[in-house]
């Protein structure tokens, strides 16, 4: 009875331990699957922050980018606007030297104006036809007309480059003559502004012709009428090659323009 029992005792005892040992090995596999999630969690959001590290890392250097892109911009325009306050300041006084010289011109064209109306009735015939037409164009009021200064000086300008133009030229051109009570058509050669030939087709008939106020002054000169026909035909390209002709030369003082 005393063996039967220290015997069952110990089976018991031995059965006791296998249980324990089980639930130590279910925790600490527990323990263990715990630990490895933790790892693996902490590897997994060790492997996240890196990546989002390096993305990171990538804005701030865009921003960077933009930042010095931004500040380049900034730099040139505030370069730039300097550099236009010197052309705004160099244009202001540009525009106020320009005034200057308007109002200048201004108070001289009147007189000018007058000047070049004079010297147009001075004009010969071909001359009235382009310059003559332009000084219609010269206001009778420079104090009302509606022409601006620039326009006023371009009808002088173009006025005197017409002359100009006229007076450094040969040229020739028919006209209608008055002569001995019938009208008569004659070839014209003018020498510029300073004399002029006329003779009818046949070289009969002549005259030299001399600059005066409101029509030029002529004077019969039939006995020249061979000399200034064939310089008349030299001139329109009529007689090739050209031949030497004698003909008169004299020069007319014109004071229309007064200093």
């Amino acid at each position: 009875m005393g063996l039967f029992g220290t015997a069952t005792l110990l089976q018991a005892q031995d059965s006791s331990i296998p249980a324990n040992a089980g639930e130590q090995i279910k925790a600490a596999t527990e323990v263990t699957s715990k630990w490895v999630d933790t790892r693996s969690a902490i590897s997994k959001d060790a492997n996240q922050w890196r990546v989002d590290k390096e993305l990171i890392q990538q804005k701030i250097d865009f921003y960077n980018i933009e930042l010095d892109n931004l500040q380049n911009e900034i730099d040139t325009l505030a370069k730039s606007a300097s550099e236009g306050q010197d052309k705004r300041a160099q244009y202001a006084n540009q525009i106020e030297e320009l005034n200057r010289a308007q109002s200048v011109v201004v108070g001289m064209l009147p007189k000018y104006e007058a000047q070049v109306r004079e010297l147009v009735r001075y004009f010969p015939s071909p001359l009235q036809e382009t310059a003559g037409k332009l000084a219609k164009s010269i206001p009778s009021n420079p104090n009302s007309t509606r022409l601006g200064a620039g326009q006023r000086l371009a009808v002088i300008v173009g006025i005197l480059n017409e002359v100009d133009r006229f007076n450094r030229d040969v040229t020739t051109t028919q006209e209608i003559r008055e002569i001995n009570g019938e009208n008569r058509q004659v070839d014209v050669m003018y020498m510029g502004l300073g004399e002029a030939f006329y003779a009818d087709s046949e070289g009969k008939i002549a005259g030299i012709g001399i600059p005066a106020k409101d029509g030029w002054k002529w004077e019969s000169h039939d006995e020249m009428a061979t000399q200034i026909l064939t310089a008349i035909r030299v001139a329109q390209g009529k007689i090739k090659p050209a031949v030497f002709v004698e003909i008169p030369l004299q020069t007319t003082t014109i004071n229309a323009i007064s200093r």
